[in-house]
């Protein structure tokens, strides 16, 4: 007789147990042009999530920030929106920079892609005004995903999670994250 094996919900956690240690190092780069937004974005996600949150008020010094740290920045989220640097404009900088990161769009606008030029952008869009319980979820999925991705020390436990079938997982997280 086969033990009891555990259930889905219960490998996930344990596996999120696992993950979140390694996001305290890792940042959130947010960037919306209109102060007060990056205030408050920084001061409620800085309480929420295990990595740090650091916010800009324009594309040009996000960038400079990401320049000086790309490995460390593991998730970019801009507002689609700004004067000078549009946020796809940003976060298409971002990928040669640091082209590991997970970027996301936010925008008034309910658009589920970018368009500009002759390319379309397919990347995860969040719509204001924010939920902020839905935008928290989101944010932690898009870092348990770099994580899972990229952290070398997970990339080494690698055989020891085969069993929790975390691909399975990521493809749940990105599917989340698109919807």
């Amino acid at each position: 007789m086969q033990p009891d094996l555990p259930t889905i919900d219960v490998l996930l956690n344990q596996l999120r147990q696992q993950i979140h240690p390694h996001l305290n190092k890792y940042k959130v780069v947010f960037v919306d042009d209109e102060p007060v937004t990056a205030k408050y974005f920084k001061k409620i996600f800085n309480k929420s999530l295990p990595s740090e949150v650091v916010t800009f008020t324009s594309g040009e010094m996000a960038l400079d920030y990401i320049k000086q740290q790309p490995s460390l920045c593991a998730l970019i989220l801009t507002d689609e929106l700004m004067p000078k640097m549009k946020g796809h404009e940003l976060l298409d900088h971002c990928r040669a920079i640091a082209p590991k990161s997970v970027r996301m769009i936010t925008s008034v606008l309910s658009i589920g892609h970018v368009n500009y030029g002759t390319e379309t952008i397919h990347m995860p869009v969040v719509t204001k005004p924010w939920n902020i319980d839905h935008l928290n979820r989101f944010l932690l999925h898009g870092l348990e995903y770099f994580i899972l991705r990229n952290d070398k020390v997970m990339q080494s436990q690698s055989d020891e999670l085969t069993h929790y079938k975390f691909q399975h997982w990521i493809d749940d997280l990105m599917s989340d994250l698109n919807s």
